[in-house]
């Protein structure tokens, strides 16, 4: 699962929201929007620099274009046991999974 995120728009799922072996967030944007990103979407994650975000595992359900039917459960599921190993998912402040950003505008 792709997260894309544009500079004017919420962020949405894409790129076939049950492919769970490719999971990474792009960004539209250049990396000095990254305060911007902070102020505007740290609901959706936890920017830590502008290589890696947390995702929380509740925002990824919400996205557009994601339908969290069992099937799609199933994978991300998954997807959680086979990075949790690697130390991607973090269960605090909240169950969260591990993103690097792929910045597109470089």
């Amino acid at each position: 699962m792709i997260i894309e995120i544009y500079r004017a728009s919420p962020p949405r799922g894409c790129c076939d929201p049950m492919d769970f072996r490719r999971f990474h967030v792009e960004l539209d944007i250049d990396r000095t929007a990254l305060p911007e990103l902070r102020a505007r979407l740290g609901g959706v994650a936890d920017w830590v620099d502008a290589e890696v975000a947390w995702i929380p595992v509740a925002a990824l359900r919400q996205l557009p274009g994601v339908t969290a039917d069992a099937g799609w459960e199933d994978g991300l599921a998954t997807m959680i046991e086979k990075a949790r190993p690697h130390g991607w998912i973090r269960e605090e402040p909240v169950p969260a999974i591990r993103a690097h950003l792929v910045w597109k505008k470089e």
